[in-house]
């Protein structure tokens, strides 16, 4: 499995309560054209001033579901958020 990892493959993963069992599957996508394109962008954990929530906060749920603000002043806060482009070979 770390073999697997180094090389970046999509994961799924499932927990089942019942069972306490962690299913994890890995694979790799071959996109057609051979170029894969990833975005990742994480919540934000600030609490918000009027504007701020209008912008960012009142039609995003995933910021909405947050159980803990930190009170940092969100103007010293950016969003973290990472784009990859894969580019694959022919065969």
């Amino acid at each position: 499995m770390l073999k697997a990892l180094l090389f970046e493959p999509h994961q799924i993963t499932y927990y089942d309560e019942e069972t306490d069992k962690l299913f994890v599957c890995m694979y790799f996508k071959c996109p057609p054209g051979r170029i894969l394109r990833k975005q990742w962008k994480s919540e934000w954990k600030v609490i918000p001033n009027l504007e701020f929530w209008i912008n960012k906060f009142k039609n995003a749920p995933k910021n909405l579901s947050n159980k803990m603000f930190y009170d940092i002043d969100y103007q010293q806060i950016g969003d973290i958020h990472d784009r990859t482009k894969l580019l694959f070979p022919n065969d």
